[in-house]
């Protein structure tokens, strides 16, 4: 993920780089190796995610994760709309120079 979006390049002299080698802020919720645990998303996505990203200069949040499965065939969300859609619906209307996006099949389906 991280590379992808924000490979500078420096391991292929420059020919291979991420669609935004120029940025200057990367956030993640993902622990050190070798676990790569997910340290916690915060209780409110506006107040101690994006905003402190907003805050340091952001105005494009990529999110990569899924649904909390209990496992295959127990997730309790499937597709419906819960409080942290809403959060992340309503950091995005009230802070319209913010492009909030999340990757979509995360969970293989």
């Amino acid at each position: 993920m991280a590379g992808s979006v924000l490979g500078n390049g420096s391991n292929s002299n420059r020919k291979i780089c991420g669609v935004a080698p120029a940025a200057t802020y990367f956030q993640s919720i993902i622990g050190p190796l070798p676990k790569r645990t997910l340290l916690g998303i915060t209780h409110n996505l506006g107040n101690g995610l994006f905003d402190i990203a907003r805050d340091s200069g952001a105005t494009i949040h990529s999110n990569s994760r899924g649904d909390q499965c209990l496992g295959p065939g127990n997730c309790p969300s499937s597709g419906r709309y819960l409080e942290q859609s809403k959060q992340a619906d309503s950091f995005a209307f009230n802070n319209r120079m913010n492009l909030i996006l999340f990757a979509a099949g995360n969970d293989g389906d």
